[in-house]
């Protein structure tokens, strides 16, 4: 299974979790559901072996748009390990930032606080099919592909103190298993860690609409400095709820400042990055009680001051989920 199955994935998650009904904790402690649908996927991307070509003809340039048709699959678990509203074990595919991949397979807990103090969240998670180029530069032969896995954790206060404040931390390993360029030139080697702390407030303006906005600091510590990056980022989610119909849109757009001049192009890196999504979900269709359809597509592109490192990425999926 390659990237951009992973992608797809991850997305699918995203939109199933996000279209669940409600179910009765006090009756099932072990809930969740598995949706299957289909999307077109189109990226850009000179770094991703799914969204660019395996011979470059020059470095001035973005890569030219790959699309691809994949199925999608989307599961999701949740066993209530105490008493309902207590202790909770989740197993999804949701990764808890952007930067932590694809398909991320995620084992976490939650532990409600007493007093309505709020809730703790823990976990650990791998994207354990990610690629990579191993000299992504390599002009006029074949680029050849290598395993680039990712695997870390996190902690998170949910609701904090009764409010709509979530607290979270996130840790992210991130490997090249054949880095041929960063043993070539050491500034562009691969190998790091990504430090995140994320916080974001949900607002329920009415008994259907609640918007979340966010922000994020992201530090990515990699052993080459011209891959190391301090990153800013702002979001905004909103979920608005009209019967069985469900609109959940979101935009977020971030900031990059890469730490030293790159070796190949000979200046420092500066990146905008904007994306927008909308998941939309309908509950019960055709009278299928404990079924959900999904529409998902999104936007999102890196504009970088160096051409080669500019990305496009745009999807459009559907889905059907069942819950149980």
């Amino acid at each position: 299974m390659n990237r951009t199955v992973l992608l797809v994935l991850l997305v699918a998650g995203v939109g199933a979790m996000a279209g669940a009904p409600a179910s009765d904790a006090q009756e099932n402690r072990f809930r969740g559901g598995i949706g299957g649908g289909v999307m077109v996927f189109q990226r850009s991307d000179n770094l991703d072996p799914n969204g660019s070509d395996r011979y470059l003809s020059n470095l001035n340039e973005a890569a030219d748009e790959e699309v691809t048709v994949l199925p999608l699959l989307a599961p999701y678990f949740i066993y209530d390990a105490g008493a309902p509203g207590g202790a909770a074990l989740q197993l999804t595919v949701r990764p808890p930032i952007r930067e932590a991949g694809g398909l991320v397979v995620n084992l976490g807990a939650t532990y409600a606080l007493p007093q309505e103090a709020g809730s703790l969240a823990a976990g650990l998670f791998v994207a354990p099919l990610e690629e990579a180029w191993r000299n992504p530069y390599l002009v006029g032969e074949r680029r050849r592909t290598t395993a680039s896995p990712k695997y870390g954790g996190y902690l998170g206060w949910e609701r904090v103190a009764g409010s709509g404040l979530q607290l979270r931390t996130v840790f992210v390993r991130d490997t090249v298993d054949d880095d041929d360029i960063g043993r070539m030139n050491s500034d562009l080697d691969r190998e790091g860690h990504i430090y995140a702390v994320v916080a974001d407030y949900a607002i329920a303006l009415t008994e259907d609409l609640e918007i979340v906005p966010g922000v994020a600091y992201l530090r990515g510590d990699y052993d080459g400095a011209s891959n190391a990056f301090d990153r800013f980022a702002v979001e905004l989610q909103a979920t608005y709820r009209l019967g069985r119909l469900a609109l959940q849109p979101k935009l977020s757009f971030s900031t990059s400042r890469y730490d030293r001049q790159d070796p190949i192009f000979r200046e420092t890196r500066d990146q905008n990055s904007f994306f927008m999504d909308l998941n939309i979900s309908y509950q019960a269709p055709f009278g299928w009680e404990g079924w959900a359809a999904q529409v998902m597509t999104g936007y999102g592109q890196d504009d970088d001051d160096i051409d080669f490192y500019d990305t496009e990425t745009l999807r459009l999926g559907t889905l059907l989920t069942y819950y149980f």
